[in-house]
């Protein structure tokens, strides 16, 4: 069996290397710091844990070297290292780290191995369904795209908790949001405004604000662009304030995330939904528009933000150990493999897991 490294066991990493070793039939590694997240990933025969830092060291072990894949699903603040390392030593590699750095700073080292960064859900399909949509538009035609997504809890009463660590979440909320405005690149601090908006799919009124997820797609030739992450109003309205009393400010920023940590943490019963919605218009009046909709799976106990998430990793680290993709050692973004034929496999794979995918023209 082809072998895959999984770097990070946490509620993504765990249910990557879960997905990989029972549906995908693969031999997973699996390396985590913390020895509790490895432990809920015990009795896989075919799953190997590791306890300790993969970042040590010049070299990796023997068995992330004879991996046909690895999957970076670190936090962001180590996700660079974790993948400079990875491409210096010629792996393949499926990256799902939402590191600050700029992806396109490892081209140059990307000459012996395939890279697919950014490869969640937003950024992720969000980017994916962009460049299914610009191919459709037409690159000249192609006059902007608004990105909507969020992963919420389905009972109100908690109006956040994530399968991701609280430091992410708030990288996300601190973090300058690039956007694009008649084709000029503007900056704005999230919770500077907001906007309203209604999910059809789950009856539920929410709020937005402007975040960095456009990354990579800030490169193509479309005039505007602008990604909301949406919110419950009481969420939005206490993180605004804790930003405006500098509780998202160095050095302040790990204290609030300690702060945070319990608050966020799933308990059990937690059940999520997750939203995307990608649209796009054409500058002669042509539309597409892409949604994304899951929920909690009660068969397997598994969040929605885990699978969403996690799905379009495990799918595209098993495409290419199993060699599914011709593609040729470099550097690759969601919205480039939006472009390619491969991208209805992905969305067929994403749907056999009862993620509903809808597009309308």
């Amino acid at each position: 069996m082809e072998k895959i490294s999984v770097f990070g066991a946490g509620l993504v990493g765990g249910f990557i290397a879960k997905t990989l070793a029972t549906k995908y039939n693969f031999n997973v590694c699996a390396y985590d710091l913390n020895e509790g997240a490895l432990n809920k990933l015990d009795g896989i025969s075919n799953l190997e844990k590791y306890v300790g830092d993969v970042l040590q060291g010049n070299s990796f072990s023997a068995e992330i070297r004879n991996s046909d894949v690895v999957v970076n699903a670190l936090p962001g603040n180590v996700g660079a290292k974790a993948l400079k390392k990875l491409l210096e030593n010629g792996k393949n590699v499926v990256d799902i780290s939402f590191m600050p750095e700029d992806f396109f700073s490892f081209k140059p080292i990307a000459k012996n191995s395939v890279a697919v960064v950014d490869f969640g859900v937003a950024p992720g399909m969000s980017h994916l369904f962009t460049g299914m949509a610009h191919k459709i538009l037409g690159k000249n035609n192609h006059a902007g795209t608004d990105i909507f997504v969020c992963g919420l809890p389905q009972n109100t009463e908690r109006d956040y908790f994530g399968v991701f660590s609280p430091i992410d979440v708030l990288e996300e909320y601190r973090r300058p949001a690039r956007i694009k405005s008649c084709g000029i690149l503007n900056v704005e601090k999230p919770f500077d405004r907001k906007i309203s908006y209604y999910i059809k799919k789950r009856r539920k009124s929410v709020v937005g604000f402007v975040s960095d997820g456009l990354r990579s797609l800030l490169r193509l030739p479309i005039p505007n662009m602008i990604e909301w992450t949406l919110r419950y109003a009481p969420h939005f309205q206490r993180m605004r304030l804790l930003r405006d009393q500098g509780c998202f400010n160095e050095p302040k920023i790990k204290e609030t995330a300690d702060s945070l940590f319990g608050e966020w943490k799933m308990r059990a019963g937690d059940k999520d939904f997750t939203h995307l919605c990608v649209q796009s218009y054409g500058l002669n009046g042509r539309a597409v528009c892409q949604e994304l909709n899951d929920v909690y799976d009660v068969r397997t106990n598994t969040h929605s933000m885990a699978r969403t998430t996690g799905l379009p990793a495990a799918i595209m680290a098993k495409m290419l150990a199993r060699r599914e993709l011709n593609l040729k050692n470099g550097l690759y973004f969601p919205e480039e493999i939006g472009m390619m034929d491969i991208s209805e496999k992905i969305i067929k794979e994403m749907r056999r897991e009862n993620v509903e995918i809808k597009i309308r023209y």
